[in-house]
């Protein structure tokens, strides 16, 4: 009996030590796969322009079940893309960048949201922050989240997978529009061609019914002459 408690806690051991090191070969193959992920991504990022990426990231959030606002401007105050999700808003500020984002950077983007009055901010990079960058959006008001080049990285993998970084999109960018509707906004979409057709018919019914009136009130003209 002794003999075999003996080798049954042998192998035991034996059992635990493999599954140790099944541990260690799957942590350090995630390890891996996540530096890859990183880099492939990255490299995906970085062959987007400026404003492709802008969208992209706008894609992203509007998968989560967000209205996503693209601003399209150039000193854009810190702010590219606003998005509103159950009556909250936040702002987003994208940077495709190689070197690490500092603490000025988070300092400007919080400017930003104090003058839009917002308390909701996402700061995207495809780097990386400095520890001083960390602290500034995590010990002040109001709330910064950050998405380094990692965290981008596994959110885009679970959301796309391998579609990522190919510049297409879910559906089109909501995009600011100036005051007032242009003709080809009242005139676009179902009710908009309805609306067309409505007043070619009145138009077409008006010149009918017009017609007999204009040509009696010109013979009125000409016989009073």
């Amino acid at each position: 009996m002794a003999r075999r408690r003996h080798k049954l806690s042998r192998d035991l051991d034996q059992l635990s030590k493999k599954l140790q090191a099944w541990t260690r070969r799957e942590a350090a193959y995630r390890d891996s796969y996540r530096r890859a992920l990183v880099v492939g991504r990255t490299q995906q990022w970085m062959r987007l322009s400026p404003t492709e990426f802008e969208l992209y990231i706008g894609a992203l959030f509007q998968k989560f079940g967000c209205d996503v606002l693209h601003t399209g401007k150039t000193a854009d105050g810190g702010v590219d893309l606003i998005v509103e999700k159950n009556g909250r808003r936040g702002l987003v500020q994208c940077k495709r960048y190689t070197n690490p984002v500092g603490a000025s950077a988070i300092r400007d983007f919080r400017g930003a949201m104090v003058r839009e009055r917002v308390d909701l901010g996402f700061f995207v990079t495809t780097s990386r922050f400095t520890a001083n960058a960390r602290r500034e959006a995590e010990d002040f008001s109001p709330t910064i989240v950050l998405y380094d080049a990692a965290k981008l990285a596994q959110l885009s993998d679970e959301l796309e997978g391998d579609a990522i970084g190919n510049a297409t999109y879910p559906k089109p960018i909501k995009r600011k529009q100036t005051p007032g509707y242009a003709l080809a906004d009242i005139f676009s979409g179902f009710m908009g061609k309805a609306l067309a057709i409505g007043i070619l018919l009145l138009g077409a019914i008006t010149c009918c019914l017009g017609l007999p009136f204009i040509l009696a009130l010109v013979g009125n003209l000409g016989n009073a002459r």
